[in-house]
């Protein structure tokens, strides 16, 4: 019996595991969306994907070198007529050398409009530190908007870090999750119910 017989049926096999495994998980999540939306009166407004997708490419965008941020591959969008909650695919580099760094990030997270000068990209932690994002190095304290947004993170401190951005009049909060914790539907209602408490702070 020749490698290749033996090779090519577990080539296959690893094919199929992995394209199930992902069949599944994307089936999880899908199915967590839709019990946020039924929990919070939320409707699928999935035809409005691409119009979402333009409008953080668009406003959520970075400028530098070395540096990019968009927004691909948009799904399961559920919405009000404050906030969205959707899937995606990011792709994030903020021109850093660091081996840890995944380009490419699947994440769920909740979209919605804030004032057109609110500049902000930082995570927040349980600790309740704060780490700007972009631009590197930037004194969150000196910020008003950020100085409005921290007692509402202070007081809703989630166990994961939480990437917070706002530009150009558009927010998008999602919960980083780890290999072993993967988005929950206490994490989804985590991001509705954040959204609406710093939408009324700004």
């Amino acid at each position: 019996m020749s490698w290749n017989m033996i090779i090519l049926p577990v080539v296959a096999s690893a094919f199929l595991a992995v394209g199930g495994y992902s069949a599944v998980s994307s089936l999880k999540k899908q199915n967590l969306i839709k019990e946020l939306a039924k929990k919070n009166n939320l409707v699928f407004k999935n035809k409005e994907t691409k119009i979402l997708e333009k409008k953080l490419n668009k406003k959520l965008a970075i400028e530098g070198k070395g540096k990019m941020r968009s927004f691909i591959k948009i799904k399961d969008l559920v919405k009000d007529d404050e906030i969205s909650v959707f899937r995606y695919i990011e792709l994030l580099d903020l021109g850093k050398e660091d081996p840890d760094e995944k380009p490419h990030q699947a994440h769920i997270g909740a979209s919605f409009e804030v004032p057109l000068d609110v500049d902000l990209f930082f995570t927040s932690d349980e600790e309740k530190e704060f780490f700007s994002l972009y631009p590197e190095g930037k004194l969150l304290s000196a910020d008003r908007y950020f100085q409005k947004i921290k007692p509402v993170l202070e007081e809703n401190p989630h166990k994961n870090t939480v990437t917070i951005s706002f530009r150009r009049g558009r927010a998008l909060l999602y919960v980083n999750t780890t290999a072993k914790s993967k988005e929950s539907i206490e994490d989804l209602q985590y991001l509705v119910d954040l959204s609406r408490k710093i939408k009324e702070a700004v």
